[in-house]
């Protein structure tokens, strides 16, 4: 059993202490019985420091 995993991260900070991330990554498994599976993962973040 084995998985690898590509992915993307964007973030970006604005002036006034806001700040969000775009992500997205791939991941692939391949099982030792002869299967495998693929996921998408994706999120948005936003974060406010003060």
């Amino acid at each position: 059993h084995d998985f690898n995993r590509v992915g993307l991260f964007y973030g970006y900070d604005f002036q006034n202490g806001l700040s969000v991330s775009l992500e997205y990554a791939f991941e692939w498994q391949d099982h030792d019985e002869g299967d495998s599976d693929k996921f998408h993962y994706a999120g948005v973040g936003v974060n406010y420091s003060f």
